[in-house]
């Protein structure tokens, strides 16, 4: 009997969890960081570092505010109403990009590109916030053996959705509308979507933790302890480096679609295909990366997803050859490099965060998950760089340099280390 609810209780939390993966990444592939975002900053006259900056933000508010994040929720028996608060939170401060266009985008544009980068901030800063409760309520909701597969249907199921999605995005973006309505009916089109994921976790049945401590760490005995992870779990200290030259290895990215527009001349309807392909790689990165990981390990997925790191710069620096020979093929050839990038951006859940649940010990969940992103928060001057290489430079220094880095990073994935530690090992112990 004990049993039977317990796999019910399985089975509904598996679907809540697609549901709010879905609609987490469907909701950012048609809003668009990499695609629609800087296309706008670009038209409301932003230049290559403002592009870089909006980048920046996202992975600094990602990623280094979770450290007080994971102090805060260390020894907590439940996560899941300050998960559903700061979701909630974070998407009422996006929606404030919609009166930033509406009334300033042609009368005040300077202020309208400020307006949008401080709302995709705020956005990015208070759902990193909810991160590390999210991995925890996760991590006590899906059993490891079935966590590659839940975290890949909702990848795939988020893809078929983006799919669609992409298709109105380039029909919004073909009609003869005037600036910035196209602009503003894709901004409530990822709200929307992003709407869902708030809903969804407030219906998973949380099972409390058996580790409860009433008392929460101190600073003093909080900054220590990570000091201790990473000198003594080899295997956390492997993740945290690939991690960091992956994100590296990322910072071109954002650059990708102004290069097919102002190198090549590619038309701005054009985005909408490229988003749709990148969608397509994240159904292929949930169909294939999430049965691969249960099958072969998480660090399997990460080996494959670096390596494609380090194909797609490659693949646009040789499409102005195939450009020559035709437009067409042009356009598909970036269509794939955004098919690669999709499996890459699919690849986080299924590669790096399922291999982090993997290794942290049940009872500093929370902690390894906070250290690991505090720690990727290194590369937040990254897309930052990339935009002064581009502005005093061009885009191909800066396409090669991330192919660089991304065989740097492949070359790091080969080598991790298979043996625990026996500190670590001592602490799963007695996890």
């Amino acid at each position: 009997m004990v049993d039977e609810i317990a796999d019910r209780s399985f089975r509904r939390n598996a679907v809540l969890f697609v549901i709010d993966s879905m609609g987490f990444v469907a909701g950012l592939a048609v809003l668009g960081p990499t695609t629609i975002l800087p296309t706008l900053v670009r038209q409301l006259g932003g230049g290559p570092e403002v592009v870089g900056l909006l980048s920046a933000i996202q992975m600094g508010g990602y990623t280094l505010p979770q450290l007080i994040a994971g102090r805060y929720l260390a020894n907590r028996a439940r996560v899941k109403g300050q998960v559903v608060l700061l979701a909630t939170l974070s998407r009422l401060v996006l929606l404030l990009m919609v009166p930033a266009l509406l009334f300033w985008a042609l009368s005040a544009p300077a202020l309208a590109l400020w307006a949008l980068v401080v709302a995709f901030g705020g956005f990015c800063l208070i759902d990193s916030l909810s991160v590390v409760g999210w991995f925890d309520l996760m991590g006590k909701a899906v059993p490891q053996a079935r966590r590659g597969r839940v975290m890949g249907a909702g990848q795939s199921l988020a893809s078929l959705s983006g799919i669609g999605a992409g298709l109105l995005v380039k029909d919004f973006l073909g009609r003869q509308q005037a600036f910035p309505s196209s602009y503003i009916m894709i901004v409530l089109l990822a709200w929307g979507i992003l709407a869902l994921c708030p809903v969804a976790l407030a219906l998973v049945k949380e099972r409390p933790s058996a580790l409860e401590c009433t008392e929460r760490p101190s600073w003093s005995q909080y900054i220590p302890r990570l000091s201790t992870i990473l000198r003594q779990d080899r295997r956390f200290a492997w993740l945290a480096a690939t991690m960091c030259l992956a994100g590296f290895a990322d910072m071109g990215a954002v650059f990708y679609v102004l290069y097919a527009h102002e190198r090549l001349g590619l038309p701005q309807q054009a985005i909408g295909l490229f988003i749709s392909a990148q969608v397509v790689g994240g159904l292929l990165s949930g169909v294939a990366l999430g049965p691969l990981g249960d099958r072969s390990g998480a660090r399997a997925v990460i080996r494959t997803v670096m390596a494609m790191r380090f194909l797609a710069p490659l693949l646009v620096l040789a499409t102005p050859l195939l450009a020559g020979l035709s437009p067409e093929l042009a356009t598909g050839s970036f269509m794939v490099v955004f098919v690669l990038t999709g499996v890459v951006g699919g690849s986080y859940m299924t590669g790096s965060m399922n291999y982090l649940l993997e290794i942290a010990p049940a009872a500093e969940r929370a902690t390894y998950v906070a250290l690991a992103n505090t720690l990727e928060g290194a590369i937040v001057l990254a897309p930052l760089a990339a935009g002064w290489i581009v502005k005093v430079g061009s885009y191909e220094p800066l396409l090669w340099l991330t192919c660089v880095l991304g065989l740097a990073g492949f070359a790091v994935c080969l080598r991790q280390p298979r043996r625990v530690p026996a500190a670590a090992a001592a602490l799963e112990g007695r996890s």
